[in-house]
């Protein structure tokens, strides 16, 4: 019995080692890109280089979990070739040990590891894209004013040309959506009063973006 849990860890550690090696790449390689597209944007308003670098950071999380499955065919087929490459896959084999088995420590290997990704993927990675987009929507504002009219683009536009006042054009009465609200939430809103816009706010209810229909 202890023969099978030190082979199903020598297993384990190639495999495993060989995931985070293959998923480390692709995701330091995404990120890499992202990076360089995100640099020719620096200078937009008040967005720095040091914006741009902490944009890609909050980014990873989601970039990781989006490469795992990516990572995880090739770590495998990397690990099982070099346990075959030093002979060790043929010493295990010579033991008794079974293709089936071997299978069975490589799944159980990438079962914990894919646990914890999907945990990631549902909670880490969309709060830190939420932050990312929000900073980078900041970072890229130029001081643009906003005006909300309660009338559709055809009549706001001849309001505008006839030299009425703002008041005829300003919508006093809006409504704000927190960023970290669910879509069904911002739907509701929407059926609810009939907005023509909601306010994206943050918790200190500074304006972070607009949502339309």
């Amino acid at each position: 019995m202890m023969l099978f849990k030190k082979v199903d860890k020598l297993v384990a550690l190639s495999v495993l080692g060989s995931v985070l090696l293959a998923w480390g790449f692709l995701v330091g390689l995404d990120a890499l890109n992202a990076f360089i597209s995100e640099v020719n944007d620096v200078g937009t308003g008040q967005y720095t280089l040091s914006k741009a670098v902490v944009y890609v950071l909050l980014t990873v999380p989601r970039r990781a979990y989006q490469f795992f499955g990516y990572s995880a065919l090739i770590g495998g087929l990397l690990g099982m070739g070099m346990l075959a490459a030093s002979g060790e896959l043929t010493a295990l084999r010579a033991a008794g040990m079974s293709k089936l088995r071997i299978c069975i420590s490589v799944i159980f290997a990438l079962t914990a590891l894919t646990a914890g990704v999907m945990l990631m993927g549902e909670t880490i990675g969309p709060r830190g894209e939420q932050k990312a987009e929000a900073l980078q929507m900041s970072a890229k504002a130029k001081d643009v004013s906003l005006i909300i009219s309660p009338y559709d683009s055809a009549t706001t536009a001849w309001v505008v040309r006839t030299a009425s006042t703002m008041e005829r054009v300003i919508e006093r009465k809006f409504s704000t959506i927190s960023a970290d609200a669910r879509l069904p939430e911002a739907r509701k809103k929407f059926a609810a009063g009939s907005p023509h816009a909601l306010l994206v706010t943050d918790d200190e209810g500074a304006l972070e973006g607009i949502l339309t229909k």
